[in-house]
């Protein structure tokens, strides 16, 4: 096996497949290298995942071989000239200007890795919602709580268990199913997606991710989030400048009150810096008064992953949660859980 490849492709790959690697045994941990007709193709694995990437090779000559991926993928991203990679003997050379290093070839190991699915794929245009609902887990303080994507036909949800992210998807995807948030790291814009009952498949760019399910019944988050009737609707801009200056004083559990006097919103907080207190027009479009206490974190994350001019914050009793959306982005949807006092 021989190719030559670029600088910046092994960094791409490098900055990816180290994400899913592992340390080295049990299966995992190794590096499967293939070229053919043009092609390098890069495959790792941990428990759950196998992620693989192409990339159009110079000089390609046929051949795979497997070496340990954290060894490969931090040597690989070093390089800032083109890269000879070569199979010689028992060893794996990479030799670029003035570089050469030789890695070895492991012929006796298990590399066991995800089989693609053969169904027809369904593309899935995200824009960019996906970074907009992912703010639910990867801001999340409670690393004790499990935590998943979850499909539901036609939604995909995240949650921490105190906030809930929703993005409603521009049509139905008959997926129900749970998906490690790793799975989701490296998504952005347009996928193919297939999956069965055990496993998940997605494409994207130069990345072919495979991911088992996680095992547990799927909720039926519809039910989770209130549809209510009450509801105000402030500046968004006026909305994110106010609790930004309201975390500068908030206390350590980040606890602010929120209540509407007329068609004024009014936001406090109190700690041993000081007491804090903001005033926005709202317009109000409810027969009761808006009541509630908030983690002042939830609603700054949330509130900050919503477009357009406008936001509407959907409202019961102080007990309630509060559901939060633009009238100009309709699919993104956020709940959030009060702090009763």
């Amino acid at each position: 096996m021989k190719f030559t490849i670029g600088h910046s492709e092994l960094n791409d790959l490098s900055s990816i497949l180290s994400k899913y690697s592992k340390q080295a045994g049990d299966g995992y941990g190794y590096l499967q290298i293939n070229a053919k007709n043009g092609v390098a193709t890069f495959k790792t694995s941990n428990e759950s995942e196998t992620v693989v990437t192409e990339y159009k090779v110079d000089k390609c000559y046929i051949g795979t071989v497997i070496v340990e991926a954290d060894k490969f993928l931090k040597l690989a991203k070093t390089f800032y000239d083109l890269v000879v990679i070569e199979a010689k003997e028992n060893l794996l050379e990479l030799k670029s200007k003035g570089s050469k290093y030789r890695l070895p070839i492991l012929n006796d190991v298990a590399f066991f890795c995800l089989q693609p699915l053969e169904s027809d794929p369904l593309e899935i245009n995200f824009s960019d919602n996906l970074q907009r609902i992912r703010h639910t887990i990867d801001n999340s303080g409670f690393s004790n709580i499990k935590q998943f994507y979850w499909f539901n036909d036609k939604y995909i949800v995240t949650t921490n268990g105190y906030t809930i992210s929703e993005l409603e998807l521009d049509e139905s995807t008959g997926i129900v199913a749970l998906v490690s948030p790793s799975s989701f790291k490296d998504i952005t814009n347009k996928i193919e997606v297939r999956a069965n009952r055990t496993q998940i498949d997605m494409k994207f760019g130069t990345v072919y991710l495979m991911s088992r399910l996680n095992e547990g019944k799927i909720p039926d988050h519809r039910v989770l989030i209130p549809n209510y009737d009450n509801y105000l609707t402030v500046d968004r801009k006026l909305m994110i400048l106010s609790l930004n200056r309201l975390s500068l004083l908030s206390s350590g559990d980040n606890y602010v009150k929120m209540f509407n006097d007329e068609n004024n919103l009014v936001i406090t907080t109190e700690s041993d810096s000081g007491k804090a207190e903001e005033v926005i027009d709202c317009e109000l479009n409810s027969k009761i008064d808006f009541k509630i206490g908030l983690n002042l974190d939830y609603i700054v994350q949330s509130f900050g992953q919503i477009k357009g001019n406008k936001i509407q914050i959907y409202f019961d009793k102080s007990e309630k949660p509060i559901v939060i959306k633009s009238p100009e982005k309709p699919e993104l949807t956020f709940l959030i859980m009060p702090i009763v006092r």
